[in-house]
Parts: structure tokens; C-alpha cells; sequence
């Protein structure tokens, strides 16, 4: 009696699509639209950069930089895509959407308050942009979470869910408006 074992990946393998080294042209279609989400939301980030400039100058380069990011973003899941690229985008897109909420909930502590003065500033209004852009932003999460090996996008997946449910527990207690 003989027994054969099966080559296994181990358990934070790269993406369950092509590797690197694979022609682009057999690319997960998660790949692209990953891709293309992320140069979506990284475009609408520059176009507002310079009206987030006249506001103040931190909130302009942030804007400068999460559009740069992202676009950076779509050129390297498409060049090589693996999951520290997919890691690296998840974490960077759940970060800017958290500070979406924030500033569209309860105002950032940070920057010119409306009077000119110290201390931050109100809560944004949500524009179409803004909108545009985290839809972008969340469709590039789901889209990256796929290319993660399983065992890796179960942890990637518990972790998103306790970050929406601590978010829903914080706005609940009062801490988001």
C-alpha cells in the first residue's frame, strides 16, 4: 500500500490567480476590475485634490497621495499581482474609507476649523465625487479579498467584519455624529 502526498501551497501563498510570470492576457478578471476600481477612485482623488488644497494644504496632499497610491495600486496588482500587494491594497483602502466616514460623520479633528481658527472642522457633505470614489474603493476590497489564498482571505474576511461591526458599535454609542 502506498501513499501519495499532494503538493500544498503553504498558507500565505501568493494570489489563487496566474503568478507573476503568467502573460497578462490570463489575469483573474478580479485582477483587472481590482485594478481598474482602484485608478477609478485614484483619478476622482486628484481631481479634488486641488479644491481640498484651497480648503487647506494637509487635506490637498492627503488627497495628492491617496490618488497617487491608488493608481500605484492598479500598477501593481496588474504588473504582480500577489498578496502582499493585495494585503497592502486592502489595508490601504479600508484606511481611506474609515476616514471617509469619519469625515463625513463626525468631522476631522485636524485642519482649519470654518472660523479660520484652530481645531478642525465640521462634517462634510457626501458629493457625488466622494460617493464615486468609495464605491470605487469598496469594490477594489471585494475584488482583492478574491485573489487571496483561502486560508488568508477567511482572516482578511473575520477581520473586515469585526472593522464593521466595531464601526457600527461606535456609531451607535454617539462616536460617529
Amino acid at each position: 500500500m502506498t501513499f501519495t502526498t499532494e503538493a500544498r501551497p503553504p498558507a500565505d501563498a501568493d494570489l489563487a490567480a496566474p503568478d507573476a510570470e503568467a502573460p497578462r492576457a490570463v489575469r483573474s478578471p478580479a485582477v483587472w476590475l481590482a485594478a481598474a476600481t482602484s485608478a477609478y477612485a485614484g483619478v476622482i482623488h486628484l481631481v479634488v485634490a486641488p479644491e481640498h488644497l484651497r480648503h487647506w494644504w494637509g487635506f490637498g496632499l492627503f488627497m495628492l497621495a491617496v490618488g497617487l497610491g491608488q493608481l500605484g495600486l492598479a500598477w501593481w496588482i496588474v504588473r504582480r499581482p500577489a498578496a502582499v500587494a493585495a494585503t497592502v491594497g486592502i489595508v490601504g483602502s479600508v484606511a481611506v474609507v474609515a476616514v471617509y466616514l469619519v469625515a463625513h460623520t463626525r468631522g476631522l479633528d485636524i485642519g482649519p476649523a470654518v472660523d479660520g481658527h484652530g481645531g478642525g472642522h465640521d462634517a462634510e457633505t457626501a458629493g457625488p465625487a466622494a460617493i464615486a470614489a468609495t464605491i470605487g474603493e469598496l469594490v477594489t476590497i471585494g475584488a482583492l479579498v478574491t485573489l487571496l489564498s483561502l486560508t488568508l482571505r477567511r482572516r482578511v474576511v473575520n477581520g473586515l467584519g469585526a472593522l464593521g461591526l466595531g464601526a457600527w458599535v461606535v456609531w451607535l454609542l454617539g462616536g460617529l455624529g
